[in-house]
Protein backbone atom coordinates (compact mmCIF):
# COMPACT_ATOMS: atom_id res chain seq x y z
CA UNK A 1 0.00 0.00 0.00
CA UNK A 2 1.46 3.34 -1.05
CA UNK A 3 1.27 5.87 1.77
CA UNK A 4 3.41 8.63 0.27
CA UNK A 5 6.08 8.03 2.89
CA UNK A 6 9.41 6.26 2.61
CA UNK A 7 9.17 2.59 3.60
CA UNK A 8 10.96 2.13 6.92
CA UNK A 9 9.68 -1.18 8.29
CA UNK A 10 12.93 -2.88 7.29
CA UNK A 11 14.86 -0.58 9.66
CA UNK A 12 13.37 -2.48 12.60
CA UNK A 13 14.22 -0.60 15.80
CA UNK A 14 16.75 1.77 14.22
CA UNK A 15 15.74 5.38 14.52
CA UNK A 16 16.73 6.72 11.11
CA UNK A 17 14.79 9.96 11.18
CA UNK A 18 16.00 13.49 11.74
CA UNK A 19 13.62 16.40 12.17
CA UNK A 20 14.86 19.84 11.24
CA UNK A 21 12.69 22.95 11.41
CA UNK A 22 13.69 25.61 8.90
CA UNK A 23 15.03 28.77 10.51
CA UNK A 24 13.73 30.91 7.64
CA UNK A 25 16.95 31.96 5.90
CA UNK A 26 15.97 32.52 2.25
CA UNK A 27 19.56 32.04 1.07
CA UNK A 28 20.51 28.76 2.67
CA UNK A 29 19.51 26.24 5.29
CA UNK A 30 22.11 23.81 6.61
CA UNK A 31 21.58 20.76 8.76
CA UNK A 32 24.03 17.98 9.45
CA UNK A 33 23.27 15.43 12.20
CA UNK A 34 25.92 14.99 14.89
CA UNK A 35 26.75 11.90 16.90
CA UNK A 36 24.90 9.66 14.45
CA UNK A 37 24.99 8.51 10.87
CA UNK A 38 22.40 7.05 8.56
CA UNK A 39 22.83 4.77 5.60
CA UNK A 40 20.15 5.81 3.16
CA UNK A 41 19.00 5.62 -0.40
CA UNK A 42 16.11 8.07 -0.27
CA UNK A 43 15.43 11.32 1.51
CA UNK A 44 12.02 12.73 2.24
CA UNK A 45 11.46 16.44 2.85
CA UNK A 46 8.06 17.51 4.11
CA UNK A 47 6.62 20.95 4.74
CA UNK A 48 9.12 22.97 2.71
CA UNK A 49 7.73 26.45 1.95
CA UNK A 50 8.45 26.01 -1.77
CA UNK A 51 8.98 23.19 -4.23
CA UNK A 52 12.47 21.76 -3.95
CA UNK A 53 14.64 20.20 -6.62
CA UNK A 54 16.87 17.21 -5.88
CA UNK A 55 19.85 19.56 -6.37
CA UNK A 56 18.70 21.60 -3.35
CA UNK A 57 19.84 18.83 -0.99
CA UNK A 58 23.41 17.63 -0.51
CA UNK A 59 24.19 14.29 1.13
CA UNK A 60 27.46 14.06 3.03
CA UNK A 61 29.46 10.86 2.72
CA UNK A 62 30.86 9.70 6.06
CA UNK A 63 33.15 6.71 6.56
CA UNK A 64 36.47 5.81 8.11
CA UNK A 65 39.48 7.34 6.37
CA UNK A 66 40.69 4.53 4.15
CA UNK A 67 42.70 5.33 1.05
CA UNK A 68 42.18 3.56 -2.25
CA UNK A 69 44.76 0.78 -2.64
CA UNK A 70 43.88 -0.66 -5.99
CA UNK A 71 41.79 -0.20 -9.04
CA UNK A 72 40.35 -2.52 -11.61
CA UNK A 73 38.34 -1.80 -14.73
CA UNK A 74 36.66 -3.99 -17.25
CA UNK A 75 35.64 -3.75 -20.88
CA UNK A 76 32.04 -4.38 -19.81
CA UNK A 77 30.16 -1.45 -18.27
CA UNK A 78 28.09 -3.80 -16.10
CA UNK A 79 31.21 -5.17 -14.37
CA UNK A 80 32.51 -1.64 -13.82
CA UNK A 81 29.20 -0.71 -12.20
CA UNK A 82 29.38 -3.76 -9.95
CA UNK A 83 32.89 -2.75 -8.84
CA UNK A 84 31.70 0.83 -8.23
CA UNK A 85 28.78 -0.43 -6.14
CA UNK A 86 31.09 -2.75 -4.22
CA UNK A 87 33.41 0.15 -3.30
CA UNK A 88 30.56 2.32 -2.06
CA UNK A 89 29.00 -0.57 -0.14
CA UNK A 90 32.30 -1.32 1.56
CA UNK A 91 32.95 2.31 2.48
CA UNK A 92 29.43 2.71 3.88
CA UNK A 93 30.15 -0.19 6.22
CA UNK A 94 33.45 1.20 7.53
CA UNK A 95 32.64 3.45 10.42
CA UNK A 96 35.31 2.93 13.06
CA UNK A 97 34.45 -0.79 12.94
CA UNK A 98 33.28 -2.96 10.05
CA UNK A 99 29.49 -2.86 10.29
CA UNK A 100 26.74 -5.02 8.87
CA UNK A 101 24.01 -2.70 7.62
CA UNK A 102 24.41 1.08 8.00
CA UNK A 103 20.70 1.65 7.44
CA UNK A 104 19.28 -0.74 10.05
CA UNK A 105 19.79 -1.44 13.72
CA UNK A 106 22.76 -3.71 12.98
CA UNK A 107 25.34 -0.92 12.96
CA UNK A 108 27.58 -2.88 15.25
CA UNK A 109 30.86 -4.56 14.53
CA UNK A 110 29.82 -8.16 13.96
CA UNK A 111 32.81 -10.40 13.32
CA UNK A 112 31.07 -12.60 10.73
CA UNK A 113 30.69 -9.82 8.17
CA UNK A 114 34.19 -8.54 8.86
CA UNK A 115 35.64 -11.96 8.09
CA UNK A 116 33.67 -12.32 4.85
CA UNK A 117 34.54 -8.89 3.47
CA UNK A 118 38.14 -8.54 4.71
CA UNK A 119 39.81 -9.82 1.52
CA UNK A 120 37.77 -7.49 -0.66
CA UNK A 121 38.43 -4.53 1.65
CA UNK A 122 42.19 -5.14 1.71
CA UNK A 123 42.29 -5.48 -2.08
CA UNK A 124 40.51 -2.16 -2.58
CA UNK A 125 41.62 -0.03 0.39
CA UNK A 126 44.59 0.54 2.68
CA UNK A 127 43.12 -1.28 5.67
CA UNK A 128 46.18 -1.85 7.90
CA UNK A 129 45.44 0.91 10.42
CA UNK A 130 41.71 0.22 10.35
CA UNK A 131 42.07 -3.50 11.08
CA UNK A 132 44.82 -2.94 13.66
CA UNK A 133 42.46 -0.63 15.57
CA UNK A 134 39.55 -3.04 15.12
CA UNK A 135 41.56 -6.01 16.42
CA UNK A 136 42.69 -3.91 19.37
CA UNK A 137 39.03 -3.14 20.09
CA UNK A 138 38.19 -6.85 20.01
CA UNK A 139 41.08 -7.72 22.34
CA UNK A 140 39.90 -5.00 24.74
CA UNK A 141 36.42 -6.51 25.18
Amino acid sequence: IYTGLIYQDNLRSASAEDIYILRGDPNEEWYEPRFTYHGFRYLQVMGAPQLMAYTDVIGVVVHSAVASAGNISFAQATLNQIQHNLLWSQKSNLYSVPTDCPQRDERKGWLGDAAVSANEAIYNFGMAAFYAKFLDDIADV
